[in-house]
């Protein structure tokens, strides 16, 4: 059946998974943020307090980064659900409008729906809020890390800051497009760039222009994000083991949810960043069709990290509890064949001693 996604049984796959995936995944993010604490924190000793009292503060930092890391991809799975909602609605109510999807002078419907312009708007912003949020968190665990004392350590207040004008300069910037859409209304475009609701613009140095932005700032961002990890395990590498003890597990713990956590969102924008390159350059020699039809793949593929990170984030914060399971099951384990064993030996004591 003709539909916006072109009879791509591949894209529709994944905008429907990663969507409904990436929807349950942060909003049970954001809703165990507000009933239980990112780490348990539990005090041992009293000598311990002011270790205790910075483990906290990294907690807190961590825990609001997370919500408002769940937040953008939770946007971004609203996405896919818009775009795989719109490709069931048109492809069933205007067939015969997208049947040939090659015709110049036929207005599309589907981008005359508010629906259209809030899908543009929701791409950009949880793109690059993703990948903002993302250097936020390396620059916050480069300074826990290397500085740990440093006055420039991102408490609460700081981070609050840090991210409204994150969201404040992301909005701005996902709004130009959508803005533009409406003051030239454009409508006419059956391709997967109109219809995934990407930046069309009327002048075709603008579109261009902002597409390149984009990059830059996907570049950028992901280069300084790998210098700064690199920095961190060099200098934990370097750290004699007392130094490196000292790094409490609450610590690593939360290296290690953002680590993974930034590799999934670095590697799941590198596709369609390198697709959108790859179509520019004449040299490569991709034609119009395999374009239109790799185009919604990658572009939905952006959106695994909204489906895996909440994966991530409770596999590494609940492992302690998983153990502290598994580790009880074997004692009860332990402790019912005990008593089995002594009972036989009982046994056949008395049967040696009754013959």
């Amino acid at each position: 059946m003709p539909s916006l996604l072109q009879n791509n049984p591949v894209a529709r796959i994944l905008a429907w998974t990663f969507g409904i995936m990436g929807i349950l995944g942060n909003l049970t993010i954001l809703w165990h943020q507000h009933k239980c604490k990112l780490l348990k924190i539990r005090a041992h000793n009293s000598s311990n307090t002011h270790q205790q009292h910075a483990t906290r503060k990294t907690s807190l930092v961590t825990r609001y980064l997370i919500c408002n890391l769940a937040i953008a991809d939770l946007l971004g799975s609203i996405y896919l659900i818009i775009i795989a909602s719109a490709d069931v609605y048109y492809g069933y109510h205007y067939p015969n409008v997208f049947r040939n999807p090659n015709r110049g002078n036929v207005t599309n419907p589907w981008l005359l729906s508010p629906f259209c312009h809030l899908s543009r708007f929701i791409f950009f912003l949880s793109s690059i809020m993703s990948i903002a949020l993302t250097f936020v968190i390396a620059v916050d665990r480069f300074i826990a890390v290397i500085f740990p004392y440093s006055k420039f350590r991102f408490d609460l207040y700081r981070c609050r800051i840090i991210t409204t004008a994150c969201w404040f300069i992301v909005i701005c910037y996902a709004l130009i497009p959508t803005i533009r859409h409406l003051i030239y209304r454009i409508t006419k475009g059956f391709d997967s760039n109109s219809n995934l609701c990407l930046y069309r613009d009327v002048v075709r140095k603008h579109t261009f222009n902002f597409i390149r932005s984009r990059q830059i700032i996907y570049f950028i961002l992901t280069g300084a994000i790998i210098v700064l990890y690199n920095a961190i395990i060099i200098y934990v590498k370097l750290k004699s083991s007392n130094m490196r003890s000292q790094l409490n597990k609450v610590e690593k713990k939360i290296f290690l949810v953002m680590l993974f956590i930034t590799i999934s969102n670095i590697f799941t924008l590198l596709p369609t960043f390198l697709v959108m390159i790859f179509s520019n350059n004449r040299e490569f020699n991709i034609s119009i069709q395999s374009f239109q039809l790799m185009l919604p793949i990658f572009i939905f593929a952006i959106y695994f990290s909204a489906a895996i990170n909440p994966i991530i984030y409770f596999v590494f914060t609940n492992s302690s509890k998983y153990k502290a399971i598994l580790s009880s099951c074997f004692k009860t384990q332990k402790e019912t064949t005990i008593p089995l064993n002594t009972h036989c030996s009982t046994l056949q004591k008395s049967n040696f001693v009754d013959s």
